[in-house]
């Protein structure tokens, strides 16, 4: 069952007059609608670029906007605003739509948790699993199992594994 519609359109590829068997055809041919297809990936192909070029101009900014921010954490003004009055990031409203960010709060929010608690290690305040066998006299087995019964947190760096000595001095 085929339409016997025939609608004169103009291709918006190429600007020629043809008649088109339904009304949603935009091309005179399957060559112009491939042009047109390629133009328009390589349309977004540049305003990714342009997206990406912002993006680095904003990574040299000090002081950021809201829209800035946004734009930084690919989401929305309207969570930006959300998260500054829910008091995750600090902001200072200079007046109306003034609402500006210092690069450092961004930065501590996206920091990892494990690098801020690297921020207030200690070594002195920690020990190795060697130092507390030779010191406690006692097995791994016997180390990572106070620590699972006590629910010490240990901090680990690369393959080494520091336990506060705090914890297990009153323990052991």
């Amino acid at each position: 069952m085929g339409s016997n519609l025939k609608i004169n359109k103009v291709c918006k590829q190429c600007g020629k007059k043809f008649i088109a068997k339904m009304t949603t055809t935009r091309y005179c041919s399957h060559p112009c609608a491939q042009k047109a297809y390629y133009e328009r990936i390589k349309a977004e192909r540049l305003s990714k670029q342009k997206k990406q070029d912002s993006i680095e101009e904003v990574n040299l900014k000090e002081i950021l906007t809201v829209k800035e921010v946004a734009r930084l954490l690919e989401c929305s003004t309207k969570t930006i605003y959300r998260l500054i009055d829910k008091g995750t990031i600090k902001a200072v409203n200079l007046s109306n739509r003034m609402t500006r960010i210092k690069r450092d709060e961004i930065d501590e929010i996206l920091r990892p948790k494990q690098e801020k608690e690297l921020l207030d290690f200690n070594i002195s305040n920690y020990y190795t699993m060697k130092e507390l066998r030779n010191r406690f006299s006692i097995s791994d087995k016997a180390i990572y199992e106070i620590i699972k019964r006590e629910q010490i947190k240990k901090v680990k760096i690369g393959k080494h594994i520091y336990i506060p000595k705090q914890p297990i001095d009153n323990i052991l």
